[in-house]
């Protein structure tokens, strides 16, 4: 008794070590953009909290006002535009 293969099995077997090559470099790129998101992300945050001591006091009844003396300060408008790519 002889055992006959499918057509495609052997080029699936010859090409399976190229598919696994593939997802895990696209696993590696993956894990490596996540990477430098979450470092942006803390650098935004660390950016931002060293900007907003040196902005004017906060007041409530002039929110626009406030919100353009944070963006004036240099480090916090690092900190948000970091933190718009990241």
């Amino acid at each position: 008794m002889t055992l006959v293969s499918a057509p495609g099995w052997r080029l699936r077997s010859q090409t399976e070590p190229l598919l696994s090559k593939l997802r895990r470099s696209r696993m590696i790129l993956g894990l490596s953009f996540a990477l430098v998101c979450a470092l942006g992300t803390n650098l935004s945050s660390l950016f931002k909290a060293r900007g907003a001591p040196l902005a004017r006091p906060i007041q409530v009844r002039h929110p626009l006002r406030s919100a353009a003396d944070l963006f004036r300060s240099r480090w916090f408008a690092v900190g948000w535009i970091l933190a718009l790519f990241a």
